[in-house]
């Protein structure tokens, strides 16, 4: 190799076309051409995967859809309403879930060995170093299925690079062997090592020891020389004595002279990106251009085309390492480097060629979508951001066939998400690679196979069920009885002497924003954003059996969200309540809260107004319009009758003029029309020329405006009502004055709880929650109204006069309907110990339990929990004995159908 890889260009120059003949053979014969991965799957078995919303790679989500597979491939994929799902498939239920294509990286360094010592090794081919039995979690944990992997990054020609797929079969996972020619033309390449190859049999005559000798290539300059030696070289007459290695690198380099093989051109600077522009323009290549830094500085003003005549762009994203490093600061005359969303934008603005990204580590590409959500910063959308991890990349790589997008034929290569693509919050719920599971989160996973949950006693709506069965499918559950139907191949769980009730409910807690939440929020605020995942309070909270708990702000007014504990918390219902604080002086509370009330109720009853309105017009305006069509209909029956009388009246005039219409008159000749005219006769000087009269025709109206005179008057159109101004932080009202939003005023004194009930009951007719409530038994009078409610606590009972009173025991001999509230975060997992001693203390256990679960889900109207009935959530706890007995415990908690606690698993 010592010909090629020395700074002489004499020798490279000197070979000869004959090589170039051998190469440019039948391309099938080529060792090159990318191998076909069989299928995935080879039962046959058809699977059908039902998502709330399909970003199939191209162009907008589509909502409700779903996508069937078959033996590995695709057989459609589209909206549930367009595609009929076989009889005979399995189905996967991810209805409140996102479907995307598997990402595909268009540059990586996976299982790229040390640097080779020559500087030109385009023979190498990175395909034949992988392992193929390698496995890569990670990668697969992010939604990654198909890679680029390059030959290295530190020698001018480094070889061919491959695109393989993360899972699968190890003879199935290459997708092309050789998917380009790496050339690089920034400064890591520069300044090779010298390599020293002694001759056979040396000899100090005929084969003499040779010093080191230099390889290309010191500079950029000395890059482009050698690049245009090696390509004028592959097209020339080889000598006779070329070694067989110096024609298989030559042949490589043919390949790609000739278009067969795609080369890739990592050039950073203004300067090594116009000299590979000049390189690929020169000798016609297929290319992409790889990390342009400086693109924008090379573009200017000119035509992309003419610069960089290359079909597509690798994009390194900056560096996110989650750390705080120290870095250089440039100089003032210093250029500054792109961003690699400036430098897409600015591609996507001039429509050129497909965009990709690359040149990550491993452990940056597990935050693939954290990177590449980055590109918003150039204005580019969500659907434009996945195009670029998906069908652009795949085009780029020569696979587009086969991955980057779901369509019907291609590879079942294909990410669940648990919200959208780049939403905060979002991640990887199962990634799957040729319809194969590669991937599942354990904290996510839906449930694949349905439950049956036995237990001695099971609390329903109806009462209690004795040796029954909770049959879950998915996340809700599907019966509850003894007799119900047990779906085949589902997971039996058998606690045949304990106790199965409903998820527990706390009315106010401080669990899932991490810390206690004083912030001033917006009544219109969403908190659900505010959520924290992998709470380990959370996970403490539910192994006592609450399963759902009400958020807001300390700060006051606030809005309140119900949500689940899960490991990854979700919102019930964002907003369930408004929350308003009535302590305090009550004089100045009762001004500012009746004046809030009072702007509330305006600004609801003028929306109220206008929707009433509104139908009104509408429907005015469909009567309108119904009778303007009936006027118009009568005018063009009229005006029809008419010409056809004038059209009779005309032909009948014909007939009796000699059989010409009376109309059809001969054209005078102009000589004649002048010769007619008679000449103007001359008035004396000063006398007023006579006034002429007006025409009699002239008198008469247009035939238009006569006939517009006896049209009918028929009704006026209706006049749209004026819309009223929209205001956000006052939207919550039209709910609450609705009927649709309860609120809940949080007053411990008896005084406060009077002033509550008067002010949102009495004056303006809402349904109210009391808070607190530690004066209820004083007030049991003013309680004792079908618009009030109690949620009791953290104090459930209180000393007067040396008794202890019961609270909740007095609002439910009281026939006053209630719910229990810790105002806590790991506080909250006392609730249910702090209602057993209610219940000890003569609370009735139907009532307790009424009160943490189906009482409070009906008062804040959450129709998905609270009881054990088919079609509700799947939220249960198992007991070890009766609900609120001394001696209970819990044994098991489910939410959404996912098993979060088991006491034999502590």
């Amino acid at each position: 190799m010592k010909s090629l890889q020395f700074q002489s260009n004499r020798t490279v120059i000197a070979m000869a076309s004959a090589l170039l003949a051998m190469f440019a053979s039948d391309a099938a014969a080529s060792p090159f051409a990318p191998t076909v991965q069989g299928d995935g799957n080879s039962s046959g078995e058809v699977h059908a995967w039902l998502v709330g919303r399909l970003w199939n790679g191209v162009g907008q989500p589509i909502d409700n859809a779903v996508l069937v597979v078959q033996s590995g491939k695709i057989v459609a994929a589209g909206s549930r309403n367009d595609i009929s799902i076989p009889p005979s498939a399995t189905i996967h239920d991810h209805s409140s879930e996102v479907m995307i294509p598997g990402l595909v990286i268009a540059e990586t360094s996976i299982g790229q060995a040390a640097a080779e010592e020559q500087a030109v090794t385009p023979q190498f081919r990175a395909a034949d170093g992988l392992d193929l039995f390698e496995q890569y979690p990670r990668l697969l944990a992010a939604g990654i299925t198909t890679v680029h992997v390059n030959p290295g990054n530190q020698r001018l020609m480094p070889g061919q690079s491959a695109v393989v797929k993360l899972f699968g079969p190890f003879d199935n996972r290459l997708l092309n062997e050789s998917e380009s020619l790496q050339i690089i033309l920034s400064s890591a390449a520069w300044n090779p090592p010298t390599v020293y190859e002694p001759p056979i049999g040396a000899n100090a005559v005929i084969r003499p020891i040779e010093p080191t000798q230099p390889q290309l290539a010191s500079s950029l300059a000395d890059a482009v020389t050698g690049l245009r030696a090696l390509f004028d070289s592959s097209q020339m007459k080889l000598p006779g004595g070329t070694s067989n290695q110096d024609r298989a690198i030559l042949g490589v380099i043919a390949s790609a002279a000739t278009g067969k093989l795609q080369t890739r051109l990592t050039a950073r600077t203004a300067a090594e990106i116009v000299a590979a522009g000049r390189i690929v323009k020169d000798y016609k290549l297929k290319a992409v251009l790889v990390d342009p830094k400086f693109l924008g500085t090379v573009i200017g003003e000119s035509e992309l085309a003419e610069v960089l005549p290359v079909s597509g762009y690798v994009l390194y994203p900056s560096s996110l390492s989650g750390g705080i490093t120290n870095i250089a600061i440039p100089d003032e005359d210093q250029k500054r480097a792109e961003e690699f969303w400036e430098s897409a934008r600015e591609l996507i603005n001039r429509g050129f060629g497909d965009i990709a990204l690359g040149g990550m580590s491993n452990d940056e590409l597990e935050n693939i979508f954290l990177h590449a959500g980055m590109l918003k910063r150039g204005s580019i959308s969500d659907e434009q951001i996945l195009q670029i991890l998906t069908s652009s990349a795949a085009k780029l790589l020569g696979v587009a066939d086969r991955v980057g997008s779901l369509a019907a034929g291609k590879d079942a290569d294909f990410v669940i998400l648990s919200g959208d693509p780049f939403a905060r919050g979002s991640h990887v719920v199962a990634t799957y690679v040729g319809g194969e599971s590669a991937f599942a989160s354990p904290e996510s996973k839906p449930a694949a196979r349905s439950s049956i949950v036995r237990a001695g006693s099971i609390y329903t709506p109806h009462g209690i069920v004795s040796g029954g069965s909770v049959v879950v499918s998915g996340n809700t559950i599907a019966a509850v009885g003894t007799d119900v139907s047990l779906p085949p191949n589902a997971e039996i769980h058998d606690f045949s002497n304990a106790v199965i009730v409903p998820g527990m409910i706390d009315l106010n807690s401080s669990l899932g924003m991490g810390t206690a939440f004083g912030d001033q929020v917006q009544l219109n605020t969403t908190l659900e954003k505010q959520l924290v995942s992998e709470d380990k309070t959370i996970q403490f909270v539910r192994q006592s059996g609450i399963t759902t708990a009400l958020v807001g702000s300390t700060r006051m007014p606030t809005p309140v969200m119900a949500f689940k504990l899960t490991d990854l918390p979700r919102a019930v219902k964002d907003p369930v309540a408004l929350r308003f604080d009535v302590n305090g002086n009550l004089t100045t509370i009762e001004t500012s809260m009746r004046q809030t009330l009072t702007q509330g109720k305006a600004y609801a009853d003028s929306w109220t107004k206008y929707d009433k309105e509104f139908a009104e017009y509408e429907i005015a305006l469909k009567a309108w319009e119904a009778e303007a069509k009936k006027i118009a209909d009568a005018e063009a029956k009229s005006k029809a009758e008419a010409d056809a009388k004038a059209a009779e009246e005309a032909k009948k005039t014909a007939e009796a003029s000699g059989g010409k219409p009376a109309e059809e008159k001969k054209e005078t000749p102009p000589n004649t029309a002048a010769q007619d005219e008679k000449p103007v006769e001359a008035k004396p000087a000063g006398e007023k020329p006579a006034e002429q009269k007006p025409d009699a025709s002239e008198d008469k109206p247009p035939a238009e405006t006569r006939a517009d005179e006896t049209k009918p008057a028929g009704p006026p159109k209706p006049v749209e009502p004026k819309k009223p101004q929209a205001v956000e932080n006052q939207e919550p009202w039209r709910a609450v004055f609705a009927g649709d939003l309860p609120v809940i005023a949080v007053a411990q004194q008896s005084r406060a709880i009077e002033l509550a009930v008067k002010l949102f009951v009495t004056e303006f007719s809402l349904s109210v929650i009391i808070a607190g409530a530690e004066d209820a038994d004083l007030a049991l009078d003013v309680l004792k109204n079908s618009k009030v409610t109690v949620a009791i606590g953290p104090q459930l009972s209180v000393r007067r006069d040396n008794r202890q009173i019961n609270l909740p025991q007095q609002l439910a001999t009281a026939g006053i309907p209630f719910g229990f509230q810790s105002g806590a975060a790991s506080g909250s997992s006392q609730l249910p110990a702090a209602v057993t001693a209610a219940t000890y203390r003569g609370l009735g256990p139907a009532d307790a339990l009424r009160a943490v679960s189906s009482g409070p889900a009906g008062f804040l109207k959450l129709g998905s929990i609270g009881k054990l009935a088919a079609g509700q959530d799947a939220d249960l706890v198992v007991l070890s004995g009766p609900p609120f007995d001394l001696g209970t415990e819990v044994l098991a908690v489910m939410i959404d159908g996912q098993w979060v606690f088991r006491q034999e698993q502590q």
